[in-house]
């Protein structure tokens, strides 16, 4: 009997813990648009290939990858030291007023580092451009292209 009652144990935490995966984990995005200047920007969902930096083609041990799911949120992908690594981020846009962009992006990624970035796209909708400017490194300009997924890993 007792035997019993530990496979009932096992199996009951066995499909607890499958529910506690697979419901919602309380992951709320950035701020919904609302009136006034923000908004989700739908041209931005799907997956994206970083294509080069500033000009230079990215070599394949600088890849990254993000996508966007639409309503704030989505996934950055990338890699360290050869190892692929991912993050949650979630995103807003809003109406820009300035020299670079009519747009600008603003992103918060899974390890809490938040960045705003002007944004626009090239060739049909299939290059995303995004621009910000630091301090300490200036200007820089990522360049992603639209991928029909992230790559399957090897």
């Amino acid at each position: 009997m007792k035997k019993t009652y530990s496979l009932i144990a096992i199996l009951a935490a066995v499909m607890l813990s499958a529910t506690l995966v697979s419901c919602d984990d309380g992951w709320v995005p950035a701020p919904g648009p609302g009136p006034g200047n923000t908004f989700y920007d739908y041209s931005l969902t799907g997956c994206w290939e970083l294509y080069q930096v500033n000009s230079t083609p990215v070599l394949p041990s600088e890849m990254n990858w993000m996508e966007f799911n639409g309503n704030g949120r989505g996934w950055y992908y990338y890699l360290r030291n050869g190892a692929p690594y991912e993050e949650r981020m979630n995103y807003w846009c809003e109406y820009s007023y300035n020299s670079v962009s009519d747009y600008q992006i603003n992103i918060s990624y899974g390890n809490g580092s938040p960045t705003t970035m002007n944004y626009w796209f090239t060739h049909g909708g299939n290059y995303l451009w995004m621009q910000w400017y630091s301090y300490n490194h200036g200007t820089t300009t990522y360049v992603y292209r639209s991928v029909s997924g992230l790559p399957q890993p090897r």
